[in-house]
C-alpha cells in the first residue's frame, strides 16, 4: 500500500491485524491490470510466485467500481509457509481463472439490477475448485463454462503477461460467440429467401399502441429503497424483465395499450422491446 495508508493503519490497532496475512492465510486483492501485464512489474510478480500460492485470477469488466474506468482483477493468494531455512514448497496446484463480463448490475451511476451475473457464477465455481483442486476438471466436464479455465502454475512466468483476458486460450470464448453468430446468420439467410413473399406483417409506430411518456429522474436506487411498495418501476436500462424495483406510489393510471387490437400479439411485442429498446433508450 501507499505510505499514507500504512500510516493510517499504524494508528489503528483494529486494522493492524488485517494488514498482514499469516502463513497459509488467504487474501482476496483487487488490483489494476498493470500489476499483471507491465514489464517493470516483473519483480513484483516474482515476489508473488516466491511467497504465495496463486489460487485464482478473476477478470472484472471496466467500471465494475463506481468512477473507476480502469481494468481490474481479483487476485486470490495464499501466503506460503516457510521452513526454518526460509524456504517454501513450490506450487503444484493449477490456477483458477474466470472472465467476468457482467456483475449483476448496470455499470453506471444507477447500478440497476440486470439479468447477467457472471461474478456470482465465478464465486460458485471457485468454491467448488477450492474444495477439490485436483479433480475440478472432472466437475468442469459436468458443468461446462467457457469463461472458466484452469492454468498450470508453470504458465505464470514473472516476465510474461498474466492478464487472463489476453491469454490465447480464451479465444475459445470468442469462438463460442462466433458459432452463435454463424447460426444467427444462417437463420437470417433463411428468412431472406422469403422476403419477397407476402408475410402478413405490418409495421406500426409504438405511439399507435401506447401513450408514451418519459419517466422521472427521481427513480434512483436510493429512492426505490426508501419508498418500497407494490407498484413496479419500469426502465429500459435493465435486462431484468424491465422492472428495476417496486415503490409505494404510482404516476400513471390508464389502460395499456390504447385500444384493443386483436391482431397485436403482446408477448411478441414484449420480446422485441426487451431485445431492442435499450439500444435507443435515453431514460
Amino acid at each position: 500500500g501507499s505510505k499514507g495508508l500504512k500510516r493510517e493503519i499504524a494508528k489503528n490497532s483494529d486494522l493492524k491485524k488485517f494488514y498482514k496475512v499469516n502463513a497459509m492465510g488467504q487474501a482476496f486483492v483487487v488490483i489494476p491490470d498493470g500489476i499483471l501485464n507491465r514489464r517493470n512489474n516483473g519483480k513484483l510478480r516474482q515476489f508473488i510466485l516466491d511467497d504465495c500460492y496463486i489460487d485464482a485470477i478473476i477478470s472484472l469488466p471496466i467500471n465494475t467500481f463506481f468512477r473507476n474506468s480502469k481494468k481490474t482483477y481479483i487476485l486470490v493468494l495464499t501466503k506460503k509457509e516457510k521452513n526454518e531455512n526460509g524456504n517454501s514448497e513450490k506450487q503444484t496446484d493449477p490456477v483458477f481463472t474466470y472472465l467476468v463480463s457482467e456483475i449483476g448490475e448496470s455499470r453506471d451511476i444507477n447500478r440497476f439490477d440486470i439479468g447477467q451475473d457472471d461474478l456470482t457464477e465465478a464465486v460458485e465455481l471457485f468454491n467448488s475448485f477450492k474444495g477439490n483442486k485436483k479433480n475440478f476438471h472432472k466437475f468442469q466436464g459436468i458443468k461446462s463454462d467457457k469463461r472458466c479455465k484452469l492454468w498450470k502454475i508453470e504458465d505464470f512466468k514473472p516476465d510474461k503477461d498474466w492478464s487472463i483476458a489476453d491469454l490465447n486460450t480464451f479465444g475459445e470464448l470468442v469462438e463460442n460467440v462466433s458459432d452463435r453468430l454463424k447460426d444467427f446468420s444462417n437463420f437470417i439467410k433463411e428468412i431472406g429467401k422469403d422476403e419477397n413473399k407476402p408475410n402478413g406483417f405490418k409495421e406500426i409506430l409504438l405511439s399507435e399502441i401506447f401513450e408514451i411518456k418519459k419517466g422521472f429522474t427521481k427513480y434512483t436506487n436510493e429512492f426505490i429503497n426508501k419508498n418500497s411498495g407494490e407498484y413496479p418501476v419500469y426502465s429500459s436500462q435493465t435486462t431484468s424483465d424491465g422492472v428495476i424495483g417496486k415503490i409505494n406510489s404510482y404516476d400513471y393510471d390508464s389502460l395499456i395499450p390504447k385500444n384493443d387490437n386483436k391482431n397485436l400479439l403482446l408477448s411478441y411485442l414484449h420480446f422485441y422491446l426487451s431485445e431492442n429498446l435499450k439500444e435507443y433508450a435515453v431514460g
